[in-house]
């Protein structure tokens, strides 16, 4: 699963209360199906300009090629209000977790 933190400059937006648009690096877009996001949550202590902060992350598949990711949306991000207005929360809050590498080749958590 690819992990995804938003950056300031990208965007995300609900489109019609069924997919959610992310617009990254300012060349590629995301779509996912809200109907298909498979967890969403708060994330505590996730590392944003060398403090802490809470996110939004939700999983689930693209709608193109169906490829799973994780995506964290910082409280600082201009649309966190209202990404986290349109999402139903599925699981409890917990802490950010750093992908580590086994220098196997996968990443594990």
């Amino acid at each position: 699963m690819e992990e995804y933190i938003l950056a300031p400059e990208d965007s995300a937006r609900i489109v019609g209360d069924e997919m959610i648009e992310l617009f990254c690096d300012r060349r590629t877009m995301i779509f996912f199906a809200v109907g298909q996001l498979e967890t969403v949550c708060r994330v505590t202590g996730l590392p944003v300009d060398g403090s802490q902060e809470e996110a939004l992350r939700f999983t689930g598949p693209d709608s193109l090629m169906q490829k799973r990711y994780a995506v964290l949306v910082p409280q600082s991000h201009p649309d966190y209000a209202a990404l986290r207005a349109a999402l139903s929360e599925t699981a409890e809050p917990q802490p950010y977790q750093k992908r580590m590498c086994d220098h196997t080749g996968p990443r594990r958590h």
